[in-house]
């Protein structure tokens, strides 16, 4: 029996467990916007950038719909820069160039947590690194919910991450391996399994540690 565990593969498996990278996308762009709401927002007053990832990644492209395909139902929320930023000195160089060009961009979305440290450190060089409570501050959002991404998120600096739900990859594969030798098997109808991601975010991040769901701080 093949077990595929994050990944898509060309083959039959028995099982297979991913996280659902659209909703994802998805629930950050809602968490983006029911933060950036105020009662009076004028439609297109948040201006929002994205950096395209890597678009040969399934992951990506699908992170990004859920993002891009979900800001569309809140009008005051308004997709202004996409630059494609792969690699780390491509982010912060989109994140100056973009900035640069359009100052009241007050939403910054990237694919992976990879990209956290380039767009603090080119918000910084800008000096428009801002605390949390500040007015102008600007969020950060992200997918994967690493070490990094979390304590920047503690210190001010990103704003809110997607957390994938590496814990369950472990459990659940473990308890459907032990099923299948003991006899109990999966329902064809039943064998693909997207996981939905807990979102991390200054207000909630210790609770979630106390959880035992973020990976990144030994999940229990």
């Amino acid at each position: 029996a093949i077990i595929a565990v994050d990944r898509k593969i060309g083959t039959d498996i028995y099982y297979g467990i991913e996280t659902d990278n659209t909703s994802a996308g998805r629930d950050l762009a809602m968490t983006a916007a029911d933060y950036c709401y105020y009662d009076g927002i004028q439609d297109g007053s948040v201006h929002v950038m994205m950096t395209i990832g890597d678009q040969s990644s399934t992951a990506c492209v699908e992170r990004e719909a859920g993002f891009r395909n979900t800001l569309a139902f809140y009008p005051w929320m308004d997709l202004v820069a996409e630059p494609a930023a792969r690699e780390n000195s491509e982010i912060y160089d989109a994140v100056i160039d973009c900035v640069t060009a359009d100052p009241s961009i007050k939403v910054i979305y990237t694919d992976g947590d990879d990209g956290v440290t380039p767009i603090v450190s080119a918000l910084k060089e800008l000096g428009k690194l801002y605390e949390p409570d500040d007015p102008n501050y600007i969020y950060i959002c992200s997918v994967d919910g690493a070490d990094f991404a979390i304590e920047s998120i503690r210190a001010g600096g990103s704003s809110f991450c997607a957390n994938q739900r590496f814990d369950l990859f472990c459990t659940q594969v473990l308890d459907v391996a032990r099923d299948y030798c003991n006899g109990v098997y999966v329902s064809p109808s039943t064998n693909k399994v997207q996981l939905s991601c807990s979102m991390i975010m200054r207000s909630n991040v210790d609770h979630l540690e106390d959880l035992g769901v973020l990976w990144a701080l030994g999940a229990k």
